[in-house]
């Protein structure tokens, strides 16, 4: 029961100082949240996402290496 008890208060003691961190340590630089402008938000209509590029197109396509020929001899010794 001690136990429980010791640790309900190092989680309670962890938690108080995650969420209060800003005014325990008031030097750190402020994260900065970008803003959202609802008047640049466009809602595109069917024939517009369809002509828009698709992911298979936006990545490059890998380099496949060659694959050796079956009917040659393998020079290995194994």
């Amino acid at each position: 029961m001690k136990k429980l008890v010791y640790l309900l208060l190092v989680i309670n003691i962890g938690l108080l100082s995650y969420f209060n961190l800003d005014l325990i340590l008031p030097n750190t630089n402020p994260i900065i949240r970008t803003e959202i402008n609802p008047e640049k938000i466009k809602i595109l209509n069917p024939q517009q996402i369809e002509a828009l590029p698709s992911q298979q197109s936006a990545l490059p396509t890998p380099a496949v290496p060659p694959t050796p020929n079956a009917n040659e001899q393998s020079t290995s010794p194994l």
